[in-house]
């Protein structure tokens, strides 16, 4: 409220020194016969007035005339409109809130105007106006500049020159009239790339504060990067929408026309193209904790992938992507090769990011790069799908000092191989239990080389438990007791110098 007091005391200031102001040679309105604009108007001939409403060689303006910028403004006109009563107001853009406010003066062909409303300090802003009263030409020297665009000596500002949105993002895109691109108008939010939905917001009664302004933008041609940032200018405001995953940005359709616009939330990958011919990747094994991916590449192509990855659940409106639990975080940058005829596993733990999931339908999303030089790779997005249920097998990593959670993950999907099969008979796995790391000791680990087979000589090992349910009838049980529950089932795995785990015996 400040500022919307000190707007219309300085406005009220303003009227009361322009209508007192008398200038060498010059005759203001209030000289005329009838003391106001309108009736100074209706005095004058055709003959003495200019097309734009100035009065024939004169200095004061008998009703309102806007000159436009000749290059395109903050996401629309830049434009200088000119008042009764020698008033003035200014905007670069209908992407910025600031206006600027006050009188201005005519001396010869030179017109200054002197704001003194706005909140972005007092500034002055210096013009040669041409004969007919249609052109104002920006003069550097002794002139303020904008905050968002620059004004550049000899701009011109025109009464018959206009630009609407689309000119603006053509400007801002470098796309040829017309043409047609892929990337959509997108804005980053909370680490978050948030998609123009193209429709306007029903919201009525909004608050009148926003949640956050954008600050950056990047080329049309290209998606944000940066938090605040956008790909079609920056200065507008945004606020966070009623409906999930979604914020509403305060737009400019054109230079008077400004509306909510939605942007809703995608995954991150919906800005790769689809997956590549002859390179798939499937789910093999799901935890509450990790899932276990296989990429297959029947190609002659040097493909990779990565650390990163996203998940997305099914909803009733489509895939949508899940909220991380944590605000800072990152993945290695770390590359994995897929071999032509050479399965690549990965164990994926997601519950650092995501936590543990509710029971529903899932996907995971990776990248996978088409690399044939430094620079020179296209990317591509792989989705897999897989089902979280109430008899999900739930991981318990417990406290080591001795392995850490790759480690671990890479020795679980051993175990959830072995027990693939067993799934395939009907037993249920419930859970996989790390012991502690009193179980590499050198009595242990002497016991898994007795154990070994072609000479190989264990450096390590590690022991899992788990509970599982035996396959209810006896037909399928086999050597297992029929619907029977096994507590604290052992799992023993041994390696070789950090090389692979291997499932050593097991039982109880």
């Amino acid at each position: 409220m400040r500022q919307r007091r000190l707007y219309l005391a300085a406005l009220g200031y303003m009227v009361l020194l322009a209508a007192c102001r008398t200038g060498s040679g010059n005759e203001t309105a209030e000289s005329i016969p009838g003391g106001s604009a309108e009736k100074s108007a209706a005095l004058l001939s055709e003959t003495e007035r200019t097309p734009t409403g100035f009065a024939a060689e004169d200095s004061y303006v008998l009703e309102e005339v806007t000159f436009v910028w000749e290059k395109v403004g903050f996401g629309g006109d830049c434009i200088v409109t000119l008042e009764p009563f020698n008033m003035f107001r200014m905007s670069e853009g209908p992407l910025s809130s600031t206006v600027y406010r006050g009188y201005f003066d005519v001396d010869g062909d030179t017109v200054t105007l002197r704001d003194s409303a706005s909140s972005d300090g007092y500034k002055n802003f210096r013009f040669r106006i041409n004969d007919g009263k249609t052109e104002l030409t920006f003069i550097a020297d002794g002139s303020d500049n904008l905050p968002f665009v620059s004004l550049e000596d000899g701009d011109r500002f025109s009464t018959e020159l206009h630009h609407d949105a689309g000119e603006y993002r053509e400007a801002e895109s470098g796309t040829d009239a017309g043409g047609e691109t892929d990337v959509v108008p997108a804005v980053m939010v909370d680490g978050e790339l948030y998609f123009s939905t193209g429709e306007e917001s029903t919201v009525s009664g909004r608050c009148g504060n926003m949640d956050g302004t954008i600050t950056s933008t990047v080329d049309g041609t290209e998606y944000p990067t940066e938090d605040n940032q956008s790909n079609f200018g920056a200065g507008a405001g945004y606020q966070y929408g009623p409906a999930e995953h979604t914020i509403e940005v305060y737009m400019a359709e054109g230079s008077s026309e400004k509306r909510w616009i939605v942007f809703k939330k995608r995954t991150h990958s919906e800005m790769a193209p689809e997956e590549l011919e002859g390179v798939t990747m499937e789910v093999t094994h799901v935890t509450d904790s990790l899932v276990t991916v296989v990429f297959e590449n029947d190609t002659d192509k040097e493909i990779e992938t990565g650390d990163y990855f996203w998940l997305e659940r099914r909803t009733g409106n489509g895939w949508e992507a899940l909220d991380p639990v944590i605000d800072n975080y990152g993945f290695s940058e770390i590359a994995y090769f897929v071999e032509k005829d050479r399965p690549l596993k990965l164990e994926v733990r997601y519950d650092w990011l995501f936590g543990k999931l509710e029971p529903g339908e899932y996907r995971i999303v990776k990248q996978v790069d088409d690399f044939r030089g430094t620079g020179d790779f296209d990317t591509y997005k792989y989705r897999a799908e897989f089902t979280v249920d109430s008899d999900i097998c739930r991981i318990d990593y417990g406290a080591s000092a001795l392995y850490a959670s790759n480690d671990m993950n890479q020795a679980i999907a051993v175990i959830l191989d072995e027990f693939s099969g067993w799934e395939e008979k009907g037993c249920v796995l419930h859970n996989i239990r790390y012991t502690s790391d009193d179980c590499n000791s050198k009595e242990n680990l002497e016991r898994m080389n007795e154990l070994a087979q072609d000479g190989t000589v264990y450096t390590q090992c590690i022991e899992f438990v788990s509970d599982y349910h035996s396959p209810e009838n006896e037909a399928d049980a086999g050597a297992w007791n029929p619907d029977f529950e096994y507590e604290d089932w052992q799992w023993w795995l041994a390696r070789e110098n950090g090389g692979p785990w291997v499932l050593v015996t097991m039982g109880y």
